[in-house]
């Protein structure tokens, strides 16, 4: 899958797309995340955002700052790609909180402020 992954921090306006010098890399053949728990649910992601608070994530500067290497990103709409064994309710289509990747893990129980269409509706 393809991937914007922050190997380091730093100002990625700074060099040139696709320097080494970058905090940021696209990479195209990051590996797609397996269904973690037989109730995870797997999401193709096709649209994602960038915004401000990533920006700030990768200069090193947001109140959250994950582990290096990281996967920055905020919102996400895809459509479910593979569902665990033990998924009871199965999703078409939604959005949230994502990353800038192709491919996100979340489990069925989650609950938070996201749009979600019944494949049956």
């Amino acid at each position: 899958m393809e991937a914007l992954v922050c190997r380091k921090l730093g100002d990625p306006t700074a060099t040139e797309p696709g320097s080494t010098e970058s905090p940021v890399e696209v990479r195209k053949n990051h590996p797609i995340p397996p269904l973690t728990s037989d109730t995870a649910v797997r999401v193709k992601v096709t649209a994602t955002s960038l915004n401000f608070a990533n920006y700030l994530q990768i200069l090193g500067k947001y109140q959250e700052k994950p582990p290096l290497p990281f996967i920055p990103g905020s919102d996400y709409s895809g459509i479910v790609d593979a569902i665990g064994p033990s998924v009871f309710k199965h999703f078409q289509s939604l959005y949230y909180r994502s990353y800038a990747l192709s491919f996100v893990i979340f489990n069925q129980d989650f609950r938070g402020p996201t749009h979600r269409r019944r494949a049956n509706q």
